[in-house]
């Protein structure tokens, strides 16, 4: 069987197209071949060590041991990949697994997402919150390091900017840490480009702030950069980034305690439902993140109005859609964005 997909070589951001051989004539049972368009050797045996689906089952990620990632567009994983996946793969199967559950436990389910977005909303995240005080530093840092990794296979490129750019924002970024306390840990600026991401900006777990040639390209001005950095260590301030990733575990492990951890079809349930309750509270992070950078702007002596700029511009690319928010959107309206910093 020939199963089409896109593969992502190790420690690139390049996308090739490819295809994973199993059962194909004359290839020996239980041996897994990669075939890869235009990169040599055309094909080589590989093994999945894990395989995990996106939100929706949107895409499969399936990770192939020390050549890549494979990603795979399908509702569900080919049943002639069973025999290869390892112990304790997810296999994303509504069908299989309703019928495993039956009719009461479907119901339960939904019950508990309804009771998740609607009577837990407040509790569950507050206790993330709660325990994200107590995560060590150096897991923190395991978590951003993890992530980081992740990202520059999929989707990061290594920036283009001028070393003189760099230098320049380097300052701008050291003048930022200085209003810091003394005893705050100094968050880390790196630099990345992603033309799929587009103008952006963003804080991962371990107080490191990446910063896309993207948003220095469309700001074109140091005080807005300064406002954008601002923003980001307001979020490393706050350990938005940490709470996030406690609130979900506290989600997913207050589910799996409920139907057991190894349920792969649960564990998809809790992803759908903690990214839900998580993009109404973000939006709360993200007003937190406006108001340290208005802090710090006006520390550095720096306008804080300046960032009108940025959102201006977005207002030209987005219109009237900028200022529609929902139960799905991470940021606030622009006009309620401007109100802060008018």
């Amino acid at each position: 069987m020939k199963i089409t997909g896109t593969f992502t070589p190790q420690k690139t951001s390049e996308r090739y197209t490819a295809m994973l051989l199993v059962d194909e004539p004359n290839q020996p049972s239980g041996q897994l071949l990669l075939a890869i368009d235009r990169l040599e050797p055309v094909l080589a045996p590989v093994t999945i060590t894990h395989v995990s689906a996106m939100m929706a089952g949107a895409d499969w990620r399936i990770t192939l041991a020390g050549r890549g990632i494979f990603t795979l567009s399908a509702p569900d994983l080919p049943e002639s990949l069973t025999p290869l996946l390892p112990k304790g793969a997810r296999r994303s199967s509504f069908v299989g697994l309703a019928e495993r559950l039956r009719w009461r436990g479907m119901i339960v389910i939904c019950m508990l997402i309804l009771a998740s977005l609607i009577g837990i909303r407040a509790g569950l995240p507050a206790a993330g919150d709660y325990i994200a005080r107590f995560i060590p530093i150096h897991w923190a840092k395991t978590a951003g390091d993890t992530t980081l990794s992740q990202l520059d296979q999929l989707f990061l490129s290594p920036s283009k900017l001028s070393l003189a750019d760099r230098g320049r924002i380097d300052q701008i970024f050291a003048s930022i840490n200085a209003t810091l306390p003394p005893d705050a840990i100094q968050p880390k600026l790196l630099y990345r480009s992603a033309p799929s991401f587009g103008p952006n900006a963003f804080a991962l777990p371990g107080n490191i702030v990446i910063l896309l040639d993207e948003m220095v390209e469309f700001a074109n001005d140091d005080d807005v950069i300064a406002g954008v950095l601002a923003h980001e260590i307001g979020h490393v301030t706050n350990r938005h980034a940490m709470r996030m990733v406690a609130r979900s575990a506290v989600i997913a492990v207050s589910v799996g305690l409920v139907f057991g951890i190894d349920d792969s079809f649960v564990e998809e349930m809790a992803t759908l439902g903690t990214n839900l309750i998580l993009s109404s509270h973000s939006r709360k992070f993200e007003r937190e993140a406006d108001k340290v950078s208005i802090q710090i702007l006006q520390q550095l002596g720096r306008d804080p109005t300046s960032l009108l700029k940025l959102f201006d511009k977005f207002a030209a690319e987005c219109g009237d859609g900028c200022n529609k928010t929902s139960f799905f959107d991470s940021h606030p309206g622009l006009d309620e964005r401007r109100a802060l910093f008018e």
